[in-house]
């Protein structure tokens, strides 16, 4: 984004936007990852990567950091399209 300011105040941008949606947790984590801007051109891959330790913790052997994240990325599309947002 290049509006003026941005990257100082993205952080609290990101965490308000959670915070309306009721986010917490992995998907608190999830979110604020996939949307930093810094993040824009990484794939789901590369944020599941980045929190694998965070995705996996509390979790049976076996678990597969992308598709906990795809799980967590599905939970905010409904969260948004809740908020009236397709």
């Amino acid at each position: 984004m290049n509006l003026p300011k941005y990257d100082i105040h993205e952080d609290e941008f990101l965490k308000a936007i959670a915070t309306r949606l009721g986010l917490s947790g992995k998907t608190w984590d999830v979110f604020l990852a996939r949307f930093q801007d810094k993040n824009s051109n990484a794939t789901n891959k590369d944020i599941a990567f980045y929190l694998e330790a965070e995705l996996l913790e509390g979790t049976s052997d076996g678990s597969n950091p992308a598709t906990i994240l795809r799980d967590h990325l599905i939970a905010i599309c409904d969260k948004f399209e809740a908020q009236g947002c397709d």
